[in-house]
């Protein structure tokens, strides 16, 4: 079987698929998206039970507010994750603030107030263990850490934040939920995937001080997110405050590896790096207030921008040495080297308006520590034949990665209730790994791809025990790059006290290029690569129900839409066959009900899906050397589905 893109531009069907996938693109403009801010909403009454229109609810330190509606309702969005004050005021009544509300992104947090009449005077009410009644209105286990508990944690990593919650755990620095599989988590990043379509893996490293909130739903979920099966993460990055502040870490010592998942192709099983590494040093810089050219450099000069601006950089590096033990005392090439940045920019024109732009980068290098290469120095007797042993530096691979990406959002307030979001998203995945020449430079430099079975590569060498004393590994060259373009229209809407409803729409679209080279001796090279050029887009409505007595019915309707974009040919029939677009229809309901103070009972129901990486579907396809043997992805494989249901009661915390 021989699988080729598609590429004649002059192909009439080819022009109306094409244009038909165009207006996929705008119409559904699927990567998972989610808000990153979040609301409070309430009834503002008097002390008999009375709706009060029009008082005034503002939100302290910031532009947001609103005026309480004819049923005494108001409604505040687009409030990053963190504590908040508010105040009532009104003329006749005495003004009402409530301390310590808590607001979690993706959240709606209810505090309903209750106002006095008197001419002067004001009450001040301190919220309590608040977070909890958030979360209670949600149909699924979900675990929030915010910039206050991070800051007390001796943690080193977002990953070693997260396997601290339960039902969540990591095993060779990769996530699962529940028992899932890794790669069935999803990574978002103010809303923008962050994992690798090529591999589904975490990669994009952020500042840990560059965090405000990191969210994990280990149960169902709701019609917003796809391409998921086991649980979502979501992160949001730290907004610039009224005020400059900043912060310096520096750290040397022993540190854990848990920084990002491992990859796993194919041809090679997963790298061993899940223990300390000793002799580190590590540095974390973050800074934030107003942005200093809109703010105070152009009005010097008598330039007046309206609305304020607002910036926030962190910036953090580690690097560890390249003979280290590791907790089993046998191991030397458990190192790696980090560097990774952030800059977030929030402008708001009008108190209507929120404006912001993400730019991040992360960069890393890595040992190969794969458990049955821990002895290639070390002699040995194999077969009556000596081998003095090896340096792993000729033998194994570097692993690099490179990630940066840009994530722009707009969302503006339409009417009092509704909520308009526009975000735009490019990010870069690359990943490349080499194996040192003795004579300099990195083995195969320069070599194109036929030329890889003219090379000669010393046959592996291994003992009874499996462990390896002679050659080189088998992964001898990787270049794999992917471009992902992603867009999304959503709206919020509170129709009423009752009734909340969340609708968009979204789009992706894919530029793939994969080179690997595998050997495993002579005539056993495996050259492999591969071009792709998906698209996906996705269209999602999500309803939630508050009724008195604080029961909560959510309802939700996914529709997915997922197109390989390439030609196959089969073995034995003539011409190539289009690869058929792929469906996916994903209903989620739940109900969640307080039986105690402490207890909440919730059911929910829910058919998931997540489509393979794209090296399982593409692997091989475009450009197919092999030597004794070869690996070929299939294009048409299809999403794997599950159905979850889930019924339980848990206490809060």
């Amino acid at each position: 079987m021989h699988i080729m893109p598609s590429c004649r531009l002059d192909d009439p069907n080819l022009q109306r698929i094409l244009c038909f996938r165009i207006l996929l693109l705008f119409l559904l403009p699927a990567s998972v998206f989610a808000s990153s801010t979040g609301a409070i909403t309430g009834i503002v009454t008097n002390s008999e039970d009375d709706h009060i229109v029009g008082v005034t609810v503002m939100v302290a330190g910031t532009q947001f507010g609103a005026m309480t509606s004819s049923s005494g309702e108001y409604y505040i969005p687009r409030l990053a994750p963190g504590n908040y004050s508010i105040t009532a005021t009104m003329v006749g009544m005495g003004a009402v603030t409530m301390e310590g509300i808590t607001v979690v992104s993706d959240q709606t947090t209810r505090i309903n107030l209750v106002m006095q009449e008197a001419a002067v005077g004001s009450t001040v009410i301190t919220v309590t263990g608040q977070r909890n009644l958030v979360l209670e209105s949600v149909p699924s286990t979900i675990h929030v850490v915010d910039r206050s508990e991070i800051e007390t944690m001796p943690v080193s990593s977002i990953i070693d934040v997260l396997q601290r919650q339960a039902g969540v755990s990591t095993v060779g620095g990769e996530i699962h939920i529940r028992g899932g599989r890794s790669g069935e988590v999803a990574f978002l990043l103010e809303g923008a995937s962050v994992r690798s379509p090529v591999t589904n893996a975490y990669t994009a490293n952020v500042p840990l001080s560059a965090i405000a909130e990191a969210t994990t739903i280990t149960g169902g979920f709701g019609a917003e997110y796809g391409n998921a099966l086991s649980g979502i993460v979501k992160m949001v990055v730290r907004e610039g405050g009224p005020g400059y502040d900043g912060d310096i870490r520096l750290g040397a010592g022993a540190i854990t590896a848990f920084g990002y998942e491992t990859e796993e192709r194919n041809y090679s099983a997963p790298s061993e790096n899940d223990n300390y590494r000793s002799d580190c040093t590590t540095g974390e810089l973050s800074f934030g207030g107003p942005e200093p050219l809109t703010s105070y450099l152009l009005p010097a000069l008598g330039v007046n921008i309206p609305g304020e601006m607002r910036v926030f950089t962190a910036f953090d590096w580690g690097r560890s040495g390249f003979n280290l033990k590791d907790s089993r005392e046998n191991w030397e090439n458990n190192w790696q080297n980090n560097l990774s940045g952030c800059v977030n920019l929030t402008y708001r024109p009008d108190p209507l308006t929120t404006i912001s732009s993400l730019g991040r980068y992360s960069y890393r290098q890595s040992g190969w520590d794969e458990w049955a290469w821990s002895q290639y120095n070390q002699p040995a007797y194999i077969e009556g034949v000596p081998y003095l042993g090896g340096d792993f530096d000729y033998a194994l691979p570097i692993r690099f990665d490179e990630t940066w990406g840009i994530t722009s959002r707009i969302s503006r307030l339409i009417g009092d209730k509704s909520l308009l979001e526009v975000s735009f998203d490019r990010s870069e995945f690359c990943q490349w790994r080499r194996i040192r020449d003795e004579g300099g430079g990195y083995v195969g430099e320069g070599l194109a791809p036929a030329a890889w079975f003219g090379e000669f590569f010393p046959e592996s060498v291994a003992d009874s025990l499996g462990f390896y004393h002679a050659g080189t590994h088998a992964s001898i060259w990787l270049d794999s790059r992917s471009s992902v373009v992603t867009g999304k229209v959503g709206i919020t809407s509170q129709l009423s006290t009752i009734l909340k409803i969340n609708a968009g729409i979204e789009g992706s679209y894919f530029d793939i290029y994969d080179f690997s080279v595998d050997s495993k001796g002579p005539e056993e090279t495996w050259v492999s690569i591969w071009k792709a050029y998906p698209s996906s887009g996705a269209a999602y409505v999500q309803t939630s129900m508050n009724f008195s007595g604080a029961m909560v019915l959510n309802g939700g309707l996914r529709a997915d839409i997922f197109n390989p974009n390439t030609r196959m040919i089969t073995p034995g029939e003539s011409g190539s066959t289009e690869i058929p677009v792929k469906f996916q229809l994903s209903p989620r309901f739940g109900i969640t009900h307080p039986i105690s103070e402490r207890d909440v009972f919730f059911a929910t129901y829910g058919r998931y899906f997540q489509m393979p990486n794209l090296n399982q579907m593409f692997s091989g396809s475009s450009y197919n050397l092999s030597g004794n043997y070869s690996i070929v992805g299939n294009p048409d494989l299809d999403a794997i589905r599950t159905i979850f249901i889930l019924s339980m009661s848990q206490a809060s915390n």
